[in-house]
């Protein structure tokens, strides 16, 4: 598994497991983020928020649609 920062899929070679909690049965390695890669996807996030936050709300609306994203869902009203 890979993680998704600042528009790039990047691999580390320190890992993590993921164990089920029901059986403790191994359900994948993931990478282990560092410090620097947190930082990068903080300042990334921020960017995209700024990008986002100057288009129009129906291009957001738009995008949020393409994604699948049913925000009613989060909410629990839908």
């Amino acid at each position: 598994m890979k993680m998704y920062i600042a528009g790039q899929w990047v691999d580390r070679d320190n890992t993590m497991l993921v164990l089920n909690p029901f059986d403790q049965s191994i359900v994948d390695a993931v990478p282990k983020g560092s410090a620097a890669d947190v930082e990068l996807a903080i300042n990334s996030a921020a960017r995209g928020a700024g990008v986002m936050g100057k288009m129009p709300a129906y291009e957001r609306y738009a995008i949020l649609r393409r994604t699948g994203f049913d925000g009613r869902k989060i909410r629990g009203s839908g």
